[in-house]
């Protein structure tokens, strides 16, 4: 347990730490000085350019994750891995620096925006190589030099910030920049650390092994991309880029909860890997689904509370639309995290394909909801299309779940809470409340949140046994402060 607290500690901390700045304060406070067009124009660069590095990654990074601690020996495994993403990633940004003004005009039907997209096409080789990188430290267990590269990319991409609002050149390039310099700093830090541990050729034997399991996965990771960004080319082509940066306002506020997850994952991905196959485990799985129901349930309905107070108080009221979205939009983020924490343990029995039918199914589905909610009822529409896809996608990925592996996850709490959020979120954004009277909700939803997840906790083996270890620790420890005294 003391190991699994210091990797969420070290590897979550210092995940934050690397993609705070780039991924979340810096769009958010360039967003204060720029136009509203220019705001929602970077996260459709942005979105592009991750779509291409996501179909030249080959879904190996997943390879890499599941064969790490197996069969296939690490020296190849990892080479093999690099060696072919690399090659990919780096042939398709050099295409997409040789056609950027094509580019540009494909996404916004003008050549204004070419520099931007040729900065943002370094993403495609730099973001592959990076999270494999990355990967394998986390796996590898090298918590001390991870904590030293996320340290490295903070103090970085902080000068940066500072330096661009000293020479007041704050602007688009400054958050595509950052997110370009988050994925370059570990690559410069670790190829060169590592470049004599492997040999950097393709064994063909374990690239066929690593293909087999990740290629079914491609369109699931296609379909991540279609559920996460094809609403924003919907709402630009739709209701233009001013409608978008209102609802990418929001979107990047509650993604704060994706950086959550990533803290979750760092040692989820590798706990759940190597104890799945033991069924006393089970248990534990259990109880730590239930905790998180619990903690971020209670995030979800604070956040709700604070958003538009926030918002209010640093953009006035540019950005004001914004709040009608967030509380959807974060509660769609949270679902999403648990429905990754439940489908490892499909991919974990190998039905890979079984993931793919699941994501391309629901995703249809999604973009036929997501248009049709769209010209309908407008952005909120949108939203809301989103946020039933989501419940969709977990219900079914946890049905499966159940059916491979024999982890009892309480499905029908977990949706109580989700309209315990829903009323909450309609309370709050669309009754004429007073202050006060918010701040009173905000207490009893904490209070029935609290009531309704506690209670799982006494029905749960593990956590009574580890309960009662710890009651007798106290009690040894104050007994023996007695004697002490006596």
């Amino acid at each position: 347990m003391k190991k699994i607290l210091k990797s969420i500690t070290v590897f979550g901390i210092s995940n934050i730490l690397s993609k705070v700045l780039s991924s979340f304060l810096i769009p958010l406070i360039v967003a204060k000085f720029i136009s509203k067009e220019n705001f929602a124009s970077t996260d459709i660069i942005i979105s592009f350019f991750s779509l291409i590095a996501l179909l030249t990654s080959l879904s190996l990074e997943s390879a890499l994750a599941r064969y790490f601690y197996n069969e296939v020996k690490n020296s190849s495994l990892v080479s093999s891995i690099i060696f072919t993403v690399g090659s990919l990633s780096l042939i398709l940004t050099i295409i997409s620096i040789l056609f950027s003004n094509n580019i540009s005009t494909f996404l916004f039907g003008n050549e204004e925006y070419s520099k931007l997209c040729i900065i943002g096409s370094l993403l495609i080789f730099f973001s592959n190589i990076s999270t494999i990188t990355n990967l394998y430290l986390r796996f590898s267990e090298k918590i001390n030099l991870f904590a030293i590269i996320s340290v490295s990319q903070f103090i970085i991409i902080l000068a940066y910030l500072f330096l661009s609002f000293k020479f007041n050149i704050l602007s688009s390039n400054t958050i595509i920049i950052a997110i370009v310099l988050q994925n370059v700093i570990p690559v410069l830090i670790i190829v060169p650390l590592f470049i004599n541990k492997f040999e950097f050729k393709i064994s063909l034997p374990t690239l066929i092994i690593c293909l087999r399991y990740s290629l079914p996965l491609v369109p699931i990771t296609i379909m991540v991309w279609v559920n996460i960004y094809l609403n924003r080319f919907l709402l630009q082509h739709s209701k233009g880029l001013q409608s978008l940066s209102d609802y990418m306002l929001a979107l990047k506020v509650a993604s704060v909860i994706t950086l959550m997850e990533s803290v979750f994952n760092m040692f989820w991905q590798p706990f759940f890997l190597k104890r799945f196959s033991e069924k006393e485990n089970f248990k534990k799985f259990e109880i730590i689904f239930n905790l998180l129901t619990l903690l971020f349930f209670l995030l979800f309905i604070v956040s709700v509370f604070i958003y538009p107070l926030a918002i209010d108080f640093f953009y006035d009221s540019k950005y004001s639309i914004s709040n009608q979205y967030f509380g959807l939009l974060a509660l769609t983020f949270l679902i999403n995290i648990f429905n990754s924490i439940v489908g490892i343990g499909i991919n974990a029995k190998n039905k890979t394909g079984i993931s793919s039918l699941i994501f391309i199914s629901t995703s249809i589905l999604g973009a036929i909801m997501s248009y049709a909610l769209l010209y309908y009822y407008n952005t909120i529409g949108l939203v809301v299309s989103t946020l039933l896809l989501s419940i969709i996608n977990f219900t079914i990925t946890i049905f499966f779940t159940r059916k491979f592996i024999d982890i009892k996850y309480n499905y029908k709490n977990f949706i109580l809470n989700i309209m315990i959020a829903i009323s909450f979120y309609f309370l709050t954004n669309f009754i004429p409340l007073s202050l006060l009277i918010k701040c009173i909700f905000l207490f009893i939803f904490i209070i029935l949140v609290l009531l309704i997840n506690l209670k799982k906790f006494t029905n749960n083996d593990y956590f009574m046994s580890q309960y009662e270890k710890i009651k007798l620790k106290l009690f040894n420890y104050g007994t023996k402060d007695v004697y002490k005294n006596l």
